[in-house]
């Protein structure tokens, strides 16, 4: 057997004749110097932002020594930064089944890893400090236990420790952007714009930098600008064209435009299924969903988001897809994505299926209930939807204070709305109904701030073709 751990990976590569500077800090173990090879080059690719020629390499890394844990683990987390969750659940179950191989930090940085993608957070955690106390010099276990923490939702002590990360080696164009990414779910978007451009000066074509200042940008209210960063990364390769879509989509949502998003959804979706990505298809037909909801076609939106669920099985598709069933009137469909999701262990599903069912119950008139179970929700996991749903609850029930407390918490944590999963997946289009709602709670408090209230609320669908539902609704008040 040939071990590697640290520098001697880049004695390995120099008695291979390769000139290139060695991955920083890594280690793991493998039977052959050129199984070592490929996969050192596949780490190489992964820190520069290149996942598919990564996946590539560690695809080769496997095919030269089959028992090489660590390379079944960085494809599969490949496969997970790029959407293709069920790819990355096959491969981290190859991992897992060779851990009894690995050496300690391996199995240290196995797990973890695994338990990022499976959102167990307070276990990824528990690896990741484990590793950092065994071995201090290890930045992959800092740059990884900074990403347990956003899991966590603990913004703060993710940015410290990323920033940290990202100082040791700032070519790592993965871990600068994700200082981006935490700084944008703080609510910090100037910060998070400027860490993403510092992290496209690395690698020009890293998609999910443009997706990162996109969504700021956006929730800056720089409508024009998000527009034109998607547009730019349209045209950088088929991940970024994918990407784009759906962050297109998103904005043509929150503007209320309808009918654009539904054509870019629908060109997606085509685009997807042709490239066999039925993950990043799911992702679309959850936004689809919401288009049809807005205009009032309930039926096309319960196809879409049942048919979302079934091609993906991400929590966060099934949270957002069992929210639609619900608001469709679908009661059976939605809460049996609820009770799939309160079988796992983890917090968050299990939030999420509370979510499901008060939804499920405000659709039924019945927001006592629906109140219950969006509180049991939140001493789960405080997530920016939960708020909202339990805000929408109290104003049913007549308690307009205790609403108004609960969207101005939502208002707050504008940071969380971008990606609701805090996945990076765009979801800024739900952040206009706060508005639409605080107006309702206003109304509710006979406040004469509800009109302009309401007056906000359309002055961002103004541009939009969306003309039932909540806007429809707040246009009748506005005119009252």
């Amino acid at each position: 057997m040939f071990a590697t751990v640290g520098g001697l990976a880049g004695q390995v590569r120099a008695a291979l004749g390769d000139t290139a500077a060695p991955v920083p800090n890594d280690a793991f173990t493998a039977a052959s110097l050129e199984a070592a090879k490929s996969y050192t080059e596949a780490q190489e690719l992964q820190h520069a932002g290149k996942p598919d020629e990564a996946i590539g390499k560690y695809r080769e890394a496997i095919e030269r020594d089959p028992d090489l844990g660590r390379a079944y683990s960085g494809l599969a987390a490949q496969y997970a930064n790029t959407g293709r969750t069920a790819d990355a659940e096959k491969y981290y179950g190859e991992a897992l089944t060779r851990i009894d191989r690995m050496t300690a930090r391996e199995k240290f940085r196995t797990r973890g890893s695994y338990y990022q993608f499976a959102r167990k957070s307070p276990e990824a955690i528990k690896e990741f400090m484990a590793l950092v106390e065994a071995f201090p010099a290890d930045s992959s276990g800092l740059a990884n236990l900074a990403f347990a923490y956003s899991q966590q939702r603990d913004m703060k002590q993710a940015m410290e420790l990323g920033r940290k990360a990202a100082a040791i080696f700032p070519q790592n164009v993965g871990r600068r952007n994700n200082v981006a990414l935490y700084a944008m779910y703080a609510g910090q978007f100037e910060t998070a714009i400027t860490e993403s451009d510092a992290a496209r000066k690395i690698n020009a074509g890293f998609v999910k930098a443009f997706v990162a200042r996109a969504l700021s940008e956006l929730a800056l209210g720089r409508t024009a600008e998000a527009i034109k960063t998607y547009d730019s990364l349209a045209v950088i390769s088929p991940a970024g064209g994918s990407s784009a879509a759906l962050g297109l989509a998103d904005v043509a949502l929150y503007e209320g435009r309808t009918k654009d998003a539904i054509a870019l959804l629908d060109a997606g979706i085509a685009a997807d299924l042709a490239a066999k990505n039925i993950s990043a298809a799911s992702l679309k037909r959850v936004a689809l969903a919401d288009a049809f909801l807005a205009q009032g076609n309930t039926p096309a939106a319960a196809r879409q988001a049942e048919a979302a669920v079934a091609g993906n099985p991400s929590d966060a598709v099934h949270l957002t897809g069992g929210l639609v069933l619900a608001r469709t009137g679908q009661a059976a469909a939605a809460l049996k994505v609820a009770a799939a999701l309160a079988a796992k262990l983890e917090a968050d599903p299990q939030a999420y299926a509370r979510l499901i069912r008060a939804e499920a119950s405000l659709a039924q008139s019945n927001a006592r209930a629906a109140l219950d179970h969006a509180r049991e929700a939140q001493k789960l996991a405080d997530t920016w939807p939960g708020r909202v749903i339990i805000a929408r609850t109290y104003i049913a029930l007549g308690a307009f204070t205790e609403a108004t407390s609960e969207l101005d918490a939502a208002a707050t944590r504008s940071g969380d709305s971008v990606a609701i999963a805090l996945d990076d997946v765009p979801t800024f289009r739900y952040f206009p109904q706060v508005i639409y709602y605080k107006g309702l709670a206003q109304a509710g408090l006979k406040s004469g701030a509800a009109k302009e209230t309401f007056a906000a609320f359309l002055a961002i669908k103004q541009n939009g073709d969306e003309a039932g539902g909540l806007v429809a609704d707040a246009r009748r008040r506005l005119a009252q």
